[in-house]
């Protein structure tokens, strides 16, 4: 695996550079289209290059842009996310990670419902109040009794009330 990373890291790396690039390619939508379709076409090795990048961008153009291709490239990104926010990601990383997961459709996360659940439920009690609220809404890609039940939960217990309104509006989504 490393030595295919290697060989296609310039590839990665000419493509990283048009995602959050104001003007830039990734800005048109025809050729958005192709930059996704790219990162879909290497699959979960390209999802995993992104997320490296990501830990070390501090652009939150090139932030939102790596969340939007994340969740562009559905279940083949699912695993690298999960796999990033089981390895003690950052604030930041896991406020990307958490974007991603919570645009992405439940088809996407479907074969992993069960491990996605449970990372939720972990990052519902985050110390940081970002990552509470998109844990929260990336519960939309959870089933929707499994997900309300974990957000009543967590509500009874959220003390701040930014937090409380945005699990409070997922709630209501599911009504």
């Amino acid at each position: 695996m490393h030595d295919l990373i290697a060989a296609v890291e310039p590839e990665f790396a000419a493509h990283f550079k048009q995602i959050g690039l104001l003007g830039g390619r990734y800005t048109k939508p025809a050729e958005r289209l192709e930059e996704i379709g790219f990162w879909r076409q290497a699959g979960s090795a390209g999802a995993r290059w992104l997320i490296r990048e990501a830990e070390h961008t501090s652009s939150l153009t090139q932030a939102w842009g790596i969340a939007d291709v994340l969740a562009s490239m559905g279940a083949e990104a699912v695993d690298p996310i999960m796999e990033s926010l089981a390895c003690g990601a950052s604030d930041e990383l896991a406020d990307m990670m958490l974007s991603a997961l919570g645009a992405m459709s439940a088809t996407d996360v479907a074969t992993r419902a069960d491990q996605v659940a449970g990372s939720l439920r972990v990052f519902l009690r985050h110390p940081d109040e970002s990552v509470r609220s998109k844990a929260a809404a990336a519960t939309s890609v959870l089933p929707v009794q499994s997900a309300a039940a974990m957000l009543q939960s967590r509500l009874t217990e959220e003390t701040n009330p930014d937090v409380r309104a945005a699990i409070q509006d997922e709630l209501d989504r599911r009504s």
